[in-house]
């Protein structure tokens, strides 16, 4: 017979054998309970077994499955529907049992009394169990709960330490990397630590013979203007010994007038003295006149040629001498342009510490600001190379306000900014490199409107220090070097001789003369350009240029920061595009509101 049919057969005869009797009555005992043989008893508590063990060992199979898999609903239903089975079986399985112990003589009917007090006990009982029954399930449904929370929050937690695992081993191999980096960076500081001691000694040398240089080319100064003053009197001696000969010579040639005019006189005189023989006393007197005005114009003729022979024996000797000091004077110029050349030389040698300064210092700002026109969009912006600036805590690039707006060459009117991107980068990184965009803003300056900075900091640059107007008025205005920003350093010069400071007005300008006398080397001073000195050192920017004299004298001013500088009250341009914005409005009113500022400023 099929099992499952017979433990249904076996319920249903167990139920209906329970409820039928009324007490606990052994195998054909009578009354009127019907009763169960011990042979039929024996089989149904043998299958009850058989039960109890396959609920047993499904419900330990599900169980093993939670522990394993964490929390499901539909398992939790299968286990509670086993549970109840399980317990049904062996409360059957109990009952059975214990009325196959009873015996005909300790079988017999109960009283009512008794029966009524074993039902209220069994009663209060049940009562009991099932009171427990519900607070365990609630407790159970409780634990099932937070389990099912703990085993979600532990598969996150599994998830979170196996990646934390992985980064960890993704973080140990770039800190092992790193390490070999940092040991070859190391080697290479130290390398650069020695060449930079051996170029301190080499500059040191070179500083040394540069003073022995300078001591020279004072000498040689001296010297020159010493011949330059001699020349200058042996110029005024011959200038007058001329002036003294041509005098000379003008008498002489007014006496050999005179003398040719006697003559003629005396001539006509002789001539006339036949005819007029009534004005021979006359003629006798005056031809005595003559004659002695005659003698004292030889007597004078020989001094005048005396005179002048002397004159010209003084000239030749001066002339000699002046050959000599030209000679001199050459000699000395020759000295003086190798003087001026070894001296270029050396500031040649001195400007590699402000290129090294300038070149470790210096990023790449790419600007592009597009205004939108009718025709031709106009396209401003460029590329320009900055030196970042430590200035009060904070790593800027410093430069005039127009290079940042983004007209500093071509004309904007920014009333329809379609837009403004700003990139940085390293000076010698490709033109295909991403770079890094700049979200801003730009910082202006109260007192001086025309300069501005943006804020950034590169990985591996070293920011310049500021030299202000009061650190500069002690260190003197000696090897300072212009350089242009639209170069990597290919256009910079010394300033040597070009640099004033107006002790008087207090204003924290350096002038920089343009025109005049100088080398061919001069370098142009333009808006834009930086001033360094030679130990790197930021010194300020160009910010305008005066012109004097109709144009003929020309004037750089750039503006040097003082030591009281502070960031505090600077006023801020946005550019970036703002919420609700289709371009770059507020970007746009912003650059013009602050050419208003400007324009008060400069009162243009």
């Amino acid at each position: 017979m099929n099992r499952a049919i017979l433990i249904v057969i076996c319920d249903f005869l167990v139920s209906a054998m329970l409820s039928m009797m009324t007490g606990m009555v052994p195998a054909h005992t009578g009354g009127t309970g019907v009763g169960l043989d011990h042979q039929t008893t024996a089989l149904l508590i043998a299958e009850l077994r058989q039960r109890r063990q396959e609920l047993t060992s499904a419900r330990e199979q599900l169980r093993q499955a939670r522990q394993k898999q964490g929390f499901d609903e539909e398992r939790e239903r299968q286990l509670r529907e086993l549970t109840a089975q399980l317990a049904d079986t062996l409360a059957k399985t109990e009952k059975l049992e214990n009325q196959m112990k009873l015996k005909p003589e300790s079988a017999g009917a109960l009283t009512p009394e008794q029966l009524q007090a074993r039902l209220d006990k069994e009663v209060q009982r049940r009562y009991q169990l099932r009171l427990e029954y519900d607070e365990a399930q609630e407790r159970v449904a409780e634990l099932q709960h937070s389990l099912a929370s703990t085993s979600g929050d532990l598969n996150k937690l599994n998830e979170n330490y196996a990646a934390a695992r992985q980064r960890l081993s993704d973080t140990r191999d770039r800190l092992d990397e790193a390490k070999e980096t940092l040991k070859e960076r190391e080697a290479k500081l130290d390398a650069a630590s020695r060449e930079i001691m051996k170029a301190r000694e080499e500059l040191a040398a070179r500083e040394a013979a540069l003073s022995g240089t300078r001591g020279q080319l004072s000498e040689t100064k001296a010297a020159l203007k010493e011949a330059l003053t001699r020349t200058g009197e042996i110029s005024q001696a011959k200038q007058q010994l001329e002036g003294d000969l041509s005098y000379t010579r003008g008498r002489l040639t007014a006496a050999e007038r005179e003398l040719a005019e006697a003559r003629s006189q005396a001539e006509r005189i002789r001539k006339l003295a036949a005819e007029r023989e009534m004005e021979r006393n006359e003629a006798k007197r005056q031809l005595a006149e003559m004659s002695a005005m005659l003698k004292n114009a030889v007597t004078e003729l020989s001094q005048t040629k005396n005179e002048l022979g002397k004159t010209r024996e003084v000239a030749a000797n001066t002339g000699k001498e002046l050959i000599v000091t030209q000679g001199k004077v050459e000699r000395t110029s020759l000295e003086l342009e190798q003087a001026q050349r070894q001296l270029s030389e050396a500031e040649k040698k001195l400007s590699t510490d402000v290129l090294a300064r300038y070149s470790s210092a210096a990023i790449r700002l790419d600007i592009d600001v597009t205004e939108k026109r009718l025709f031709l969009n106009q396209h401003g912006g460029g590329r320009f190379f900055l030196p970042l600036v430590k200035l009060d805590g904070r790593s800027v690039m410093v430069n005039t306000f127009p290079v940042f707006a983004g007209n500093a060459y071509e004309p904007l009117n920014f009333t329809e900014i379609i837009r403004a991107d700003y990139k940085v980068d390293s000076p010698d990184a490709p033109d295909s490199s991403a770079g890094i965009r700049l979200a801003g803003p730009i910082l202006t300056l109260p007192d001086e409107p025309r300069v501005a900075a943006m804020e950034f900091n590169l990985v591996g640059r070293a920011p310049l220090e500021v030299m202000t107007i009061e650190k500069l008025k002690k260190r003197g205005l000696e090897e300072l070097f212009l350089f242009k920003t639209s170069s990597f350093g290919k256009q910079s010069a010394g300033l040597a001789g070009r640099c004033s400071l107006d002790f008087t007005s207090g204003d924290r300008y350096l002038y920089i003369r343009n025109t005049g006398r100088g080398t061919g080397s001069e370098l142009r001073a333009e808006p834009g350009d930086l001033v360094l000195t030679k130990e790197g050192d930021f010194v300020g920017v160009v910010v305008s240029i005066e012109k004097f004299d109709f144009g003929r004298r020309e004037e750089a001013k750039c503006y040097v920061f003082s030591d009281a500088f502070s960031w505090k009250d600077a006023p801020a341009v946005p550019i970036g595009k703002q919420p609700g914005e289709n371009g770059f409005e507020r970007f746009g009113s912003e650059i013009q509101r602050h050419y208003d500022v400007i324009g008060k400023f400069t009162g243009n």
